[in-house]
């Protein structure tokens, strides 16, 4: 069982999975808690509310993001032509 950053982690993957699957509407604490084994205030104590989650699943992606594109181009893969 994952516990501190490593729950974090999990809650917003599985959130994630189901916004995609389902949408933002349909997805509630309730179903990420039951999927992952863990009680609804477990959600609550790392995010608070759907919208915080919502936004710290907003600054991963972006971060994510920022840090591919930042990186030296030497580290990137290369394509190879066709």
């Amino acid at each position: 069982m994952a516990t501190g950053a490593g729950r974090y982690n999990e809650i917003l993957d599985t959130f994630t999975r189901h916004i995609a699957e389902i949408g933002y509407d349909g997805v509630n604490f309730g179903l990420v808690a039951k999927e992952l084994g863990v009680s609804k205030g477990t959600i609550v104590h790392h995010f608070g509310t759907k919208d915080r989650i919502l936004a710290a699943l907003h600054e991963s992606s972006t971060t994510c993001s920022t840090a591919s594109r930042t990186r030296p181009s030497s580290s990137r893969p290369r394509s190879t032509p066709s």
